[in-house]
């Protein structure tokens, strides 16, 4: 297997995933029509691996696709990108993309550790007032005491995030209880709505958050609810729960009913497999963007490769693959 670029000479690269073609970071196959190649970093240009050399390759190519976590597709054409980095373009009806949730237990460990630290500092500095306070006796510093506590207890912390008109919104803990997650209907996405009393006027404000606006005010939300959450546990039941449910952003789930429901009450499962769901989401929106490309570069690739192949296949070959790739498209309809 040659290692620069056919059409510009430029190093193809290497990757050491795919054992029977260690060359390429971004490598395209077709099972059905047998077909391997290797995509140029520099160019973009498609080059076609040697018919010999294929097989095998397809196979491991098809196994890592499997398996990989982050992944975006069409009708016609896949993207997944490998953790150690190997692109994998997948020609055909790709498979059902399932989250992996190994990928997410040490960035929520290093969270989880955080906010212990933070907890920790802020109990040490409790018991050094509480003993200052014995000590003194004082009104104005049990006040004090009383007051940090209230501060650095868990779940105070107050959460800021963009409202629908752009202005910083400003979430207490205490009011939590009272922000509401709106599940998806008819194809609408999940939306979010705040409730506030003014301590003034005694009316009721109500926003509403949908789309994108809701996505942008729950990941901050989320992350705040779930910063002691994440064992490997926990991180397992949500992506099990995510592959057997489907999307909750996106998918009505029968579990969670069509009412809007407090986002309080929802369990660290489930608030595990939102964040999940949503980290999931940006990464396939940058992949996404370039299928478009890709389906135009495989489109003008297939046909010189199968020029190319045929001058050495014979018929009854290239009648079998078509065959294969008949019986394929039917078993996946």
């Amino acid at each position: 297997m040659y290692s620069t670029c056919l059409f510009c000479h430029a190093s193809l690269g290497a990757n050491q995933v795919i054992e029977h073609l260690p060359i390429g970071r971004r490598l395209a196959f077709d099972g059905a029509q047998g077909r391997l190649w290797v995509v140029c970093a520099k160019c973009r240009r498609w080059n076609l691996t040697p018919i010999e050399e294929r097989w095998e390759a397809i196979e491991e190519c098809e196994r890592q696709y499997r398996t990989a976590r982050v992944r975006a597709s069409t009708d016609e054409i896949g993207l997944a990108r490998l953790p150690e980095g190997l692109e994998l373009v997948h020609i055909g009806k790709p498979p059902r993309a399932e989250l992996v949730a190994r990928q997410y237990v040490d960035t929520f460990r290093r969270r989880r550790q955080r906010a212990m630290i933070v907890a920790g500092v802020g109990a040490a500095a409790l018991v050094g007032f509480g003993g200052w306070v014995a000590f003194a006796g004082a009104a104005a510093i049990i006040q004090f005491s009383v007051q940090m506590a209230v501060s650095l207890r868990p779940g105070a912390r107050a959460i800021r995030f963009a409202g629908p008109d752009g202005k910083r919104i400003v979430l207490t803990a205490g009011e939590l209880s009272s922000l509401e997650w709106i599940p998806p209907y008819a194809g609408t996405p999940s939306a979010l709505r705040l409730t506030r009393e003014s301590l003034f006027s005694g009316r009721v404000a109500k926003t509403s958050f949908h789309g994108e606006q809701a996505t942008r005010a729950l990941r901050p939300i989320l992350a705040q609810m779930n910063r002691f959450a994440g064992r490997p546990a926990e991180v397992q039941q949500a992506a099990d729960q995510l592959n057997r449910e489907g999307d909750p952003m996106a998918d009505r789930v029968e579990r969670l009913g069509d009412q809007p429901r407090a986002i309080t009450t929802l369990s660290v499962i489930d608030r595990l497999s939102f964040e999940m769901s949503l980290a999931e989401r940006d990464e396939q929106k940058l992949l996404a963007g370039e299928l478009a490309g890709l389906t135009a570069a495989w489109r003008e690739a297939e046909e010189i490769g199968a020029i190319a192949d045929n001058l050495f296949v014979p018929e009854s070959v290239t009648a079998w693959l078509r065959r294969q790739k008949s019986n394929q498209d039917r078993s996946a309809s």
